[in-house]
């Protein structure tokens, strides 16, 4: 077997280790590890000399993951793209996961090895500890993708090249149809897209683990770099309920609305009612509701959402173009003010814009006997309609904060062409 670069040499390893696995009755597979002497007696060439499969592996992988790190890093010309070691070892290499290539490719035991084994395995030296930065990296990561809230306040994730976007928005237009009279010129109107700038910012936080817990196994270290990743997320929460409140731009022109209730102080079913059938006259379909802990309780208590008794009803209404609220979402978080709820159509109220992937750096710190560890991503979210969210402000009375024109939908159904407006 001759390896003359990367791909090759993947695709060679993978056509071994799919040898490892066996499928169950129920499809999954199954690593064996009484085939482990076989992975480990196959060689191959790599520059002329010919070498263990497992050290083949080990000699490829730093220039494997330097290239992974620039594919989430990015460019100015081209789009960052967020990957793992774990999908590189998945799609190149044919193991079912991480903990696989490190057991059987690199001979590491997760229970077993510690962080300071990394840097004195036998087929790995020194400069091989990309791979315990890269194992850092799929452990964080795993607490980034639990359960979060701003992942229910986004209609996309996308990939950008700058620190600065420049997004479209669009301008209201009088391209409404008009009704025309016998042989009547058809009117021109317009649609046209304005423009926004959005900036991405760089979020980051470091730790040191000293030579003291370098002996720790690395199964137990990584427990508390998953909540590490599960912190990063809750701030990531804070920075989307900050702009899906007052918008990106820093003159406020993107923040939602906030609209009063017809008695200040209190929640009722008819407000509800009132800001729900806005919305759907609006076309957009609010299901996430935010609010703090202790407006949550407000309005579970509400008799209409708490439930019981009420008087048996003489008319069955069916809103045809409104929802009444029936099984909504509710998000607690203190970042909302109290006595105030809103309210967030996923669809149509904000985007993600990742410029780099979470990434992990390590450095060496002589000073103290530590190695320091850098976890970071550039990213930023801008709201995309204006109208897909809205405030419901208790502390403020309807009359004296109505719903603004951009959520009058009046001014869309009294257009010309149904003859209820002037042309």
């Amino acid at each position: 077997m001759v390896v003359t670069n990367i791909e090759e040499n993947a695709n060679k390893i993978k056509s071994v280790v799919e040898g490892l696995y066996t499928t169950n009755s129920s499809g999954e597979r199954l690593l064996e590890f009484s085939k482990e002497d076989d992975f480990l007696a196959k060689k191959v060439t790599v520059s002329n000399e010919e070498k263990p499969l497992r050290t083949a592996m080990l000699l490829q992988m730093p220039e494997v993951c330097a290239k992974l790190d620039l594919m989430r890093t990015g460019t100015d010309i081209k789009a960052p793209i967020d990957i793992t070691l774990g999908q590189y070892v998945k799609d190149w290499m044919g193991f079912s996961s991480v903990q696989d290539f490190l057991q059987i490719g690199c001979g590491i035991n997760n229970s077993e090895v510690t962080l300071a084994s990394f840097a004195t395995m036998a087929d790995m030296p020194e400069a091989f500890r990309w791979l315990r930065q890269e194992v850092f990296l799929d452990i964080v990561r795993l607490g980034l993708q639990r359960p979060t809230i701003y992942t229910k306040l986004i209609s996309a994730t996308i990939p950008v090249k700058g620190f600065i976007i420049t997004t479209p928005f669009i301008n209201e237009s009088d391209a409404m149809p008009v009704k025309l009279g016998e042989l009547e010129s058809i009117p021109v109107g317009s649609v046209s897209l304005g423009q926004k700038q959005v900036g991405i910012s760089k979020y980051g936080r470091g730790f040191e683990i000293s030579d003291e817990l370098k002996n720790i196994p690395l199964n137990l270290v990584g427990i508390y770099l998953d909540d590490f990743g599960i912190q990063m997320t809750r701030g990531l929460d804070a920075e989307a309920l900050r702009v899906m409140l007052n918008g990106e731009q820093a003159n406020g022109s993107a923040s939602a609305a906030s609209v009063g209730v017809t008695t200040a102080g209190v929640i009722s079913y008819a407000d509800l009612l009132l800001f729900k059938i806005r919305m759907s006259r609006m076309s957009r379909t609010p299901k996430v509701y935010l609010m703090d802990e202790a407006t949550s309780i407000a309005l579970l208590s509400i008799p209409e959402v708490k439930g019981g008794q009420f008087q048996t009803k003489i008319f069955n209404f069916t809103l045809e173009n409104a929802n009444i609220p029936t099984a909504e979402n509710i998000i607690v978080h203190s970042a909302i003010p109290t006595g105030t709820i809103l309210m967030v159509d996923a669809a149509k109220a904000m985007i993600k814009l990742d410029k780099q992937a979470l990434r992990v750096e390590t450095e060496r710190v002589p000073r103290n006997q530590a190695d320091r560890l850098y976890c970071s991503f550039q990213t930023g979210f801008a709201t995309t309609f204006r109208d897909g969210r809205v405030i419901m402000n208790t502390a403020a009375t309807y009359s004296a904060s109505p719903f603004p024109a951009f959520l009058d939908p009046s001014i869309v159904e009294k257009q010309a062409f149904l003859g209820l407006g002037a042309k």
